[in-house]
């Protein structure tokens, strides 16, 4: 097994490995409950000195991380072999060593330490004449289904490191994804309304120098209001919670051209619209009339929105205008109107043999 295992028994938001475990090792104490005249004097002392050595020892172990658990083992195995001969309750004890291995060591070097603890059990086994069924059978049963336990307990363990892992990179990307998300939208409501900005404030400026003040006043109070407005679309955006309407949208880039002096016409139908594309496409459409107005020499705007469509098309968006291009420029705006498509799994063309042409096509699943 390759894993990368580094924990302790222990487990804050699982107290039970504390303490839980050792009620367990009451089975320790059954030879002294069932031979209580036996256990007199100085073995009597030494029934509850191994016992408290034991505890000891659990301590260290259950704290110790990974391959660390070594020498408390250890010392759990030697105590329970030699307090053999003070008690046969120690085939109790001989299990939880097992278990640490388990859980504690890799299989193969786990596997190692169960052999040395079956064969320590044996040792005691010989060592201090207790052959029979009674020690051997319990010691060795317990000891190899605990160290299975552990087994058990460690790949739960790394399972669940894996999964805070994975959930640890999801978020990690999830928000790489939002800033990207929150560039893009920054990218395409400032960069429309700073656009509008910067038209409106240089026709106000030709306007004073033409002595129109009553025109040009006009014209800087909406510089006025659209800087108000690209506030409120700046916090929107940022915090996500923008109720987003595709047809009002729609007739705002409209007016806007207008207001320029192109005319525009409309074929919108967008009652089969999929609500998770309104907000694509409010982007898309933004930029779009940006792109238009910033750069385009022609008079006339051709918006056409169908998602009523035939061959299998859930959506077809073409935005065309009638003036000069000679290639497209890819800056940030139709990169981003590309990435929006690639997200919605959409096909953004554009042609130019005839004006600029985008058109954005979306198949049915």
């Amino acid at each position: 097994m390759s894993d990368n295992f580094n924990q302790a028994l222990a487990d804050k938001r699982n107290p039970y490995w504390l303490w839980g475990p050792l009620a367990f090792s009451i089975f320790y104490f059954l030879p002294l409950i069932f031979n209580l005249s036996v256990f007199i004097g100085p073995r009597l002392v030494g029934v509850f000195g191994i016992y408290l050595a034991f505890l000891a020892l659990y301590k260290k172990a259950i704290f110790a991380k990974g391959e660390k658990v070594l020498l408390p083992t250890l010392g759990i195995i030697f105590l329970c072999v030699l307090g053999t001969y003070i008690t046969p309750g120690t085939q109790a004890l001989f299990g939880y060593a097992a278990y640490f291995c388990g859980f504690n060591f890799r299989f193969n070097k786990g596997i190692q330490g169960l052999t040395g603890i079956l064969l320590a059990i044996v040792l005691s086994a010989e060592l201090f004449s207790y052959r029979d069924a009674f020690f051997l059978a319990p010691a060795l049963i317990v000891s190899i289904g605990l160290f299975f336990f552990g087994q058990a307990e460690r790949k739960d363990r790394l399972h669940k490191q894996k999964e805070n892992i994975s959930q640890q990179k999801v978020e990690h990307f999830a928000a790489i994804a939002e800033r990207e998300r929150i560039a893009r939208d920054l990218h395409d409501l400032v960069g429309h309304s700073l656009s509008s900005i910067a038209l409106k404030a240089n026709l106000a400026e030709k306007l004073i120098s033409k002595n129109h003040h009553e025109k040009a006043a006009t014209e800087i109070h909406e510089v006025a209001s659209l800087s108000r407005e690209i506030l409120a679309q700046v916090r929107e955006a940022v915090s996500g919670i923008k109720q987003y309407n595709l047809p009002k949208q729609i007739e705002k880039l409209v007016s806007e051209l207008e207001s320029h002096n192109i005319t525009v016409k409309k074929n919108i139908d967008l009652t089969s619209l999929p609500p998770h594309l309104e907000l694509p496409l409010i982007f898309i459409c933004t930029e779009l009339v940006t792109n238009i107005l910033k750069h385009s020499s022609g008079d006339q705007v051709l918006i056409d929105i169908q998602t009523t469509c035939v061959d299998d098309q859930v959506l077809a968006l073409t935005i065309k205008d009638n003036g000069q291009v000679l290639a497209p420029n890819w800056g940030n705006g139709l990169t981003g109107i590309k990435e929006r498509c690639q997200l919605i799994n959409a096909e953004f063309t554009i042609n130019t043999q005839d004006g600029f042409c985008a058109r954005i096509t979306l198949g049915k699943e």
